[in-house]
C-alpha cells in the first residue's frame, strides 16, 4: 500500500464576499450612495460592517436595469430580503422572511446581501470572526421558483450591476465577486500529461465554492494553496456558458489543465452542476469541454464550452460529471462519473486518440456512491514504494476515487485505487472524512530533512451559515501527508 496519511491542516473560511473580486471598499459610505459593479455572471455579494453605537437597522440593495434586490435588518435584528422584477402586477414583488431563522439574536457586526446564480440570501454575523465562523443565513429565496421567474444569467445583465446602500449608519461598505461558504471538489490544476502545477512552494487549485445552499448556488474558483504552511488564497473564478446557450453558469466539479503543445491555452473539463435543482423537471448533468488562453489561475474568466462526450452507451447513464483528463503518447485518457439515477453513481474510465473519439475502457457498475474520480501516475517515476498489490505489476496510470457511506458495505468510506477495467487494487490509507471527499495526490518536494513524501488535499462535509440553507455549504479544506518509506509525516 501506499505509506500512511497523517492530518497536517484543516483550513476553513467562510467569505462572502470573493476577496479576489472586491470591487468597492468604502469607509462610512452616506445611505443613499451607489456604485457601479459590473460582472459577468450572476454571483456577486455585498458586505456592510455596522457600527457599535448605532441601531443596527440597514438596507442594501442589487440593481440591474428594472430588477431590484434587496436585503434589509431592522432595529429589532429581523431580516427580510425583497424582490422587484419591474415586470410590475401581483408577481413582480414578493417579499421573503424566514419565520424560524430571520432573526438575530446576537447583535450583527456584518450583513451580507448575497446573489449565488438563483439563490439571493441575506446573512448576519455577530461575532466578525476572520474566519467567517459567525456567518448566519437569515433569509433566502431561489429566483427562479418565483411565481414568475428571474434569470439574471443572461449576457449583459450583470454588466450593468449597481449596489446601493438604501438606508442605515455603516463603517465600512464592500462589494463584487461573491466569494464561498465552503470548499468541495478540489483538483490540482496540472499539465496535460497529470504532473500538477507548482507556484514556487504552492499548488493551484480548482475548487467548488459552496453557496447557501446546494449545487446550484456553487460555482468554480481558482486557489494557491501552500501545503506546508497551511495557507490557501483564492486567486479567481471560473464561469462556463454552453452550446445553444447564451447564460452564464457557475458550473463545477472542475478540472483546469495545460493543453498539449500550447504554453497559453488551457483546457477547461466540468460538470454542469449550476443549473441542476435535484426533483425539477428534466435537471440532468453532463461534463462539458471549454478552452481558455492567457491566465487561467487569476482573475474572472467566462469559458464557452461544449459537450464532452463520454461513452456511456451500454452503461445505462443519466447523467456524467468528474471529468479528469490526462494526455499520454497514444492519446487521451479520461476519467468520470456516470450516474443510473439521481444520486446512483460509479467510476467510469475513457481512452481515445482524441476528446472526440473516446471509448470506454472500464467501469465499475458494482459501486452505487463512488465519485471524485482522478487520474494519477503511480508508476516507478514517482518514487513510491508500492508493495506487491502496487508495484511493478499495477506500475502507471491508475484512477483514485471516493467511496462514499452510502456505497455497499465493503465499500465504504475509502480510497481505492483502480486499474484500467476498474480493478481494484489498493486503497490510500487515509483517514475519510464526511461527505465524499475527493482525493487529490501531490508529490512533495524533499523538506529539510532531506525526506520526500506526498501530499493528500481533501475536504469534508462541515457545512456553514447555520440550518437555513440547507445541504450544500460544506466543506473544510484538510492537507495530509505521508513519508517516503511509510513513515508518516509528524
Amino acid at each position: 500500500m501506499l505509506p500512511p496519511f497523517e492530518s497536517v491542516h484543516r483550513l476553513r473560511t467562510v467569505e462572502p464576499l470573493g476577496p479576489h473580486g472586491v470591487q468597492v471598499d468604502e469607509v462610512s459610505p452616506r445611505s443613499g450612495a451607489r456604485w457601479a459593479v459590473p460582472l459577468p455572471a450572476p454571483y456577486a455579494a455585498v458586505v456592510v460592517d455596522l457600527p457599535p453605537d448605532g441601531d443596527g437597522a440597514v438596507g442594501i440593495e442589487l440593481r440591474s436595469g428594472p430588477v431590484r434586490l434587496s436585503g434589509t435588518l431592522d432595529a429589532a435584528g429581523r431580516t427580510a430580503l425583497a424582490v422587484a422584477t419591474g415586470r410590475g402586477g401581483a408577481d413582480g414583488a414578493s417579499t421573503h422572511r424566514s419565520r424560524r431563522h430571520g432573526r438575530a439574536r446576537e447583535r450583527p457586526r456584518r450583513v451580507a446581501l448575497t446573489l449565488t446564480g438563483a439563490v439571493l440570501a441575506c446573512s448576519t454575523d455577530a461575532t466578525g470572526a476572520d474566519d467567517g465562523s459567525g456567518w448566519r443565513v437569515r433569509a433566502r429565496v431561489d429566483l427562479q421558483a418565483l411565481p414568475r421567474p428571474l434569470d439574471l444569467g443572461h449576457p449583459g445583465t450583470c454588466a450593468g450591476l449597481e449596489v446601493h446602500l438604501v438606508a442605515g449608519t455603516v463603517e465600512r461598505l464592500r462589494a463584487g465577486a461573491a466569494g464561498h461558504w465552503g470548499l468541495r471538489d478540489v483538483r490540482a490544476v496540472t499539465q496535460a500529461d497529470g504532473t500538477p502545477l507548482r507556484d514556487g512552494r504552492r499548488v493551484p487549485l480548482t475548487a467548488t465554492c459552496a453557496g447557501p445552499g446546494f449545487a446550484d448556488a456553487a460555482h468554480c474558483g481558482t486557489f494557491l494553496l501552500d501545503p506546508v504552511a497551511g495557507s490557501l488564497v483564492r486567486t479567481g473564478s471560473l464561469f462556463t456558458t454552453r452550446a445553444g446557450d447564451d447564460r452564464v453558469h457557475g458550473d463545477h466539479a472542475t478540472h483546469l489543465l495545460r493543453a498539449p503543445d500550447d504554453a497559453d491555452a488551457w483546457l477547461v473539463a466540468t460538470s454542469t452542476w449550476g443549473g441542476f435543482v435535484a426533483g425539477r423537471s428534466g435537471a440532468r448533468v453532463d461534463a462539458t469541454l471549454g478552452h481558455l488562453r492567457g491566465d487561467a489561475l487569476h482573475g474572472t474568466h467566462v469559458v464557452p464550452t461544449t459537450a464532452l462526450r463520454l461513452p456511456v452507451d451500454d452503461l445505462a447513464s443519466v447523467g456524467t460529471w468528474d471529468p479528469h483528463l490526462v494526455r499520454r503518447d497514444a492519446g487521451w485518457e479520461v476519467g468520470f462519473v456516470s450516474a443510473r439515477r439521481y444520486f446512483d453513481f460509479h467510476p467510469a474510465w475513457a481512452t481515445g486518440p482524441t476528446l472526440d473519439a473516446l471509448v470506454l475502457r472500464g467501469a465499475d457498475r458494482s459501486r452505487t456512491a463512488t465519485e471524485g474520480t482522478t487520474l494519477v501516475d503511480l508508476g516507478p517515476d514517482l518514487g513510491l514504494d508500492l508493495g506487491p498489490d502496487l508495484g511493478a505489476a499495477h506500475g502507471g496510470l491508475r484512477l483514485l476515487a471516493s467511496d462514499g457511506r452510502d456505497g455497499p458495505r465493503e465499500r465504504r468510506a475509502r480510497f481505492p485505487v483502480l486499474d484500467e477495467q476498474l480493478h481494484e487494487v489498493g486503497a490510500l490509507d487515509a483517514a475519510y472524512a464526511s461527505n465524499i471527499p475527493w482525493p487529490t495526490l501531490l508529490p512533495a518536494r524533499a523538506d529539510r530533512d532531506g525526506h520526500d513524501g506526498w501530499w493528500l488535499v481533501t475536504f469534508d462535509g462541515t457545512p456553514s451559515g447555520g440550518r437555513l440553507p440547507g445541504y450544500g455549504t460544506h466543506g473544510d479544506l484538510l492537507v495530509l501527508r505521508a513519508r517516503a518509506g511509510g513513515r508518516a509525516a509528524p
